[in-house]
């Protein structure tokens, strides 16, 4: 009886792992890359260390002995990668970008000279992905604060992906106005949305309509996958969604806003005016 606990027990434990694995894996991107010395060389054994931007959180590694070395499971944002080897300057780069489900390439090229000396690069990352053959688009937390949103619904920037395709969004509708999509072709209801790596896909017609919706300035960042996917990003035939929204950082900041509704200064609905009706 007691073995049959213990099993049971270091089963589920098992099943947790991948579960926080599986779920940690969508929200979160990878750096990756090679420390070269000035010729070109590999530098085995070289300190890398990671650091969030935004909270100062570090990461810490060592480059194998093919002068190669990784971050997984990083929160998406912009971070510092620093290395350091005996007899080279501190190499430090900036501003790296880390994105849900993408790998980002970042080789570090150390100066002759001692750790106390530091050499500052800002380069921009390769735009072509390599890790995979998956298609998708990002948009990011500016992308969403920035571009008109009538009733403040994410979805209704989900078309900035190509492939995909809906109806020509109404502001006048009643409720939030959730944009069904359709990518490549595939029905709305073949869709698969994630919210920080959790199923949010409404079970009895596996569409969009009734998915929560954060508020815009909440979102760091979501990705429409609209094919060659692997089966770790969903389990559905269209388009796989992951939105990941804001861990919060170092800086206090807040958001304010309103909806002002009113008959004075409110246009009338072309298609009721047309009709010759009233405002509602």
């Amino acid at each position: 009886m007691t073995g049959n606990v213990s099993f049971r027990l270091v089963l589920a434990c098992l099943l947790a792992v991948c579960a926080c694995d599986y779920i940690c894996g969508q929200t979160t991107g990878r750096i990756v890359g090679v420390v070269k010395d000035p010729s070109g060389r590999i530098v085995a054994k070289a300190n890398v260390h990671a650091v969030n931007q935004a909270t100062n959180e570090a990461w810490n590694t060592m480059t194998d002995e093919a002068g190669e070395y990784s971050f997984l499971l990083l929160p998406p944002g912009l971070y510092r990668i620093e290395g350091t080897a005996e007899g080279f300057k501190t190499a430090v780069l900036t501003e790296v970008v880390t994105r849900i489900t993408e790998t980002t390439i970042a080789d570090v090229t150390l100066a002759i000279g001692t750790r106390a000396e530091t050499v500052m690069v800002k380069d921009s990352p390769p735009v072509v992905q390599t890790d995979g053959p998956q298609l998708g688009s990002i948009v990011d937390a500016q992308a969403v604060a920035n571009l008109p949103l009538a009733s403040r619904n994410f979805t209704q920037l989900l078309t900035l992906s190509p492939g995909t395709a809906t109806y020509l969004p109404d502001s006048t509708a009643v409720g939030r106005n959730t944009q069904a999509i359709s990518v490549n072709g595939a029905r709305v209801t073949q869709n698969f949305f994630q919210i920080n790596g959790i199923d949010a896909t409404t079970m009895g017609t596996n569409g969009v309509i009734l998915v929560g919706v954060p508020a815009p300035e909440t979102i760091e960042q979501f990705k429409v996958q609209a094919s060659l996917y692997d089966a770790r990003y969903g389990r559905s035939g269209g388009g796989n969604i992951q939105i990941v929204t804001k861990s919060g950082g170092n800086q206090v900041h807040g958001t304010a806003y309103e909806y002002f509704r009113n008959e004075a200064l409110e246009a009338n609905n072309p298609f009721l005016k047309a009709s010759g009706q009233a405002r509602p």
